[in-house]
């Protein structure tokens, strides 16, 4: 999570947090280029302040598209 997201998921990801992913949307431009979007709901995050943050909803897309590696 810390390598993804950097130190802020350290103080805010513990072993009680959950994340899910939902109404996700795969979109191919080209046959090897293609954008995502998805609902992330994170769960049980602690806030700045050190509460518990019960529930986080993130809309997710991902732009520039990516392109499919070819191996």
């Amino acid at each position: 999570m810390v390598k993804d997201f950097g130190p802020e998921a350290q103080q805010a990801v513990t072993a009680a947090t959950q994340a899910a992913f939902s109404n996700y949307k795969i979109r191919f431009i080209k046959p090897d280029v293609a954008v995502a979007d998805a609902l992330i709901t994170v769960r049980n995050v602690n806030g700045p302040d050190g509460t518990v943050i019960p529930v986080i909803p993130i809309n997710f897309f991902t732009w520039p598209p990516a392109r499919a590696i070819n191996g």
